[in-house]
């Protein structure tokens, strides 16, 4: 929740291991917890940072993805990089079960109430908003919690998948920012992984093997997909003289994208993870022995 863990957990360091394992570079952003005093905007312009540098550094545009509290400072960062121009390093969002509302409990969101408890508790998302957003007047920004993005904030954010739990208390908002990602045209797509409780797929992978490796598979494929059509933009003719913003756009980059178990071999991108369940990656060539 912007507030706790760390990038070294076992369940992070795991998760960026089976996603290099799967055809991609993982950088795993340190970012400063809330907990310790850091309160919003830091942890936030840590994982935007380090989505900049990643993209600098590997020469390719990045894919930010997180879980949870780095669902929400994936989307955020993408925001962070329209306000500050800088969007054409940033080529998608992957967020997991985003944290994303800051408003604990809620009426507007019956899941929170009806999966109360399982796993996570009303309580904890309180305390963790508390403390991420010290200063009340945070708790309204987009930037700390993108449920309060308007339709005109979200417009022109790359291409964005929201993956939600089903059995999980932030169902709810989670699906109202997806359409409103709609609403905005962009292009995006939401997935929910059956009878799981909140991140169960990435925070207790030993629980659900099979969802949890669907997930970093889709998540991988994602990259894949997005790198490729990227790729065939620059390369379109007069791709040169548009320049790199010009090619960022979401219908250059994708309109859709499909689920297949291809090789992974020729994924070329990056995908930063910005988060709290915090992965960010760079799509790299194997080489053949």
């Amino acid at each position: 929740g912007m507030a706790v863990e760390s990038s070294h957990d076992p369940s992070r360091i795991r998760l960026g291991k089976e996603l290099a394992r799967l055809g991609v570079r993982a950088v795993l952003p340190e970012f400063r917890n809330s907990v310790n005093g850091h309160v919003f905007p830091a942890a936030l312009h840590d994982c935007y940072t380090t989505a900049i540098w990643a993209a600098k550094t590997f020469h390719a545009p990045v894919v930010v993805a997180g879980c949870s509290g780095g669902g929400n400072l994936s989307i955020a960062t993408c925001l962070l990089a329209k306000q500050k121009n800088t969007l054409h390093h940033i080529m998608g969002c992957f967020a997991l079960c985003p944290y994303i509302n800051g408003a604990y409990p809620c009426e507007r969101y019956p899941s929170i109430a009806y999966f109360a408890d399982y796993l996570c508790t009303v309580s904890f998302l309180a305390d963790c908003a508390r403390i991420y957003t010290a200063d009340e007047k945070d708790a309204a920004s987009p930037m700390a919690w993108p449920s309060h993005a308007t339709v005109e904030d979200l417009q022109g954010l790359p291409p964005m998948v929201i993956h939600a739990n089903e059995l999980d208390l932030l169902y709810d908002e989670d699906e109202e920012f997806y359409r409103k990602l709609l609403r905005a045209g962009n292009a995006a797509r939401m997935t929910v992984a059956g009878g799981t409780f909140h991140a169960a797929d990435m925070l207790c992978p030993g629980l659900v093997e099979d969802i949890a490796h669907a997930t970093r598979a889709s998540m991988v494929e994602f990259v894949r997909t997005l790198s490729k059509k990227k790729k065939a933009a620059a390369e379109a003719p007069g791709a040169a003289a548009a320049g790199p913003d010009a090619r960022n756009t979401n219908a250059a980059a994708m309109a859709t994208w499909p689920v297949s178990p291809d090789s992974l071999r020729l994924a070329t991108a990056a995908l930063v993870g910005a988060a709290a369940a915090t992965v960010a990656f760079s799509a790299f060539r194997r080489s053949s022995r």
